[in-house]
């Protein structure tokens, strides 16, 4: 279903309320949003209204974004999203923006801008390591060129050693950095693997290319080859639901329920007097772990 801000929602004048069961909703970022509020709304686009459903969040979801459309909305009215050209359409209607790479910024987020193009030093001076984390959320992403002539072969794929293509000092050694294809030129021969690698000392980090052709493929030197972009490690704090176990007193009746005839007797009796002593280790389900309280947290993985 699609998801709609509290702060969205309470400047809405025209829209139903529709009667249900609370709903609990999980993106693929990670958010998760429970709620009891759903609403029937006509969503304007270009002039053109598409009736559909929003959960009301109880409260803002991003500091970029104030609603998520689900993937039952794009297929219910038709709708593309065409990521490389920036434009959402279907055969009705047809939108597009202007892309800026968002980076994190504490609990906001900054799309590169001309600051950092102004302040940038001169060649022959030098950021301190305090003032790199500071200008860290300013950084645009750079490209990566080829420090040596390499060979792929055919069909195979061989770890590139790339140079930054600017002297900003704002990256710092061992900082983990974002290395992707700089364009689409080369696809029809070869890829590049999206992944995270390193600097080191000498400001450099490795690509991994692969080869698809039946003929090797020559990456000749300071050939422009990746976008470098910073990774921000950003603290973020997850719900977890503790969960109490009820029958953590309850006594397991454990002769019924396992089955011990591949023992000796004497065997037998000191497994039964293991399990009995220690009653609430042993557990059948999840209910019966005890006297310790149960944490449930998901972990969610992203960029």
């Amino acid at each position: 279903m699609n998801i709609l801000s509290l702060s969205v929602f309470n400047k809405i004048r025209d829209f139903l309320v529709v009667n249900g069961s609370p709903v609990e909703l999980k993106t693929i970022t990670g958010l998760t949003i429970y709620s009891d509020n759903i609403i029937c709304v006509n969503m304007n686009i270009n002039d053109t209204c598409f009736k559909t459903q929003f959960v009301v969040a109880g409260t803002d979801l991003s500091p970029t974004f104030d609603l998520i459309l689900s993937q039952n909305f794009f297929q219910c009215f038709n709708f593309v999203l065409d990521c490389k050209n920036s434009v959402f359409r279907n055969d009705v209607v047809s939108v597009s923006w202007n892309f800026h790479r968002m980076f994190p910024n504490g609990n906001s987020a900054n799309s590169p801008s001309d600051d950092f193009s102004k302040q940038k030093l001169n060649s022959d001076q030098f950021l301190d390591s305090d003032k790199c984390d500071v200008e860290m959320s300013s950084v645009n992403s750079i490209t990566g060129r080829m420090v040596t002539k390499t060979q792929i072969p055919a069909f195979s794929q061989k770890y590139v050693e790339i140079k930054l293509d600017d002297n900003c000092n704002a990256f710092t050694v061992d900082q983990p950095i974002l290395v992707e294809s700089l364009n689409d030129k080369h696809s029809d021969s070869f890829l590049i693997a999206r992944s995270v690698s390193n600097l080191d000392v000498k400001n450099r980090c490795v690509a991994l290319v692969c080869n698809l052709n039946d003929s090797p493929v020559n990456l000749s030197k300071n050939m422009a080859l990746v976008n470098i972009s910073p990774i921000h490690k950003v603290a973020c704090i997850e719900n977890v639901n503790n969960v109490s176990s009820e029958n953590s007193k309850r006594q397991i009746d454990w002769a019924t329920q396992v089955d011990l005839n591949h023992l000796e007797d004497e065997q037998q009796l000191r497994v039964m007097n293991l399990l009995s002593k220690y009653n609430s280790v042993f557990f059948q389900n999840i209910s019966d772990l005890g006297q310790c309280d149960l944490i449930k947290h998901e972990i969610h993985l992203s960029d």
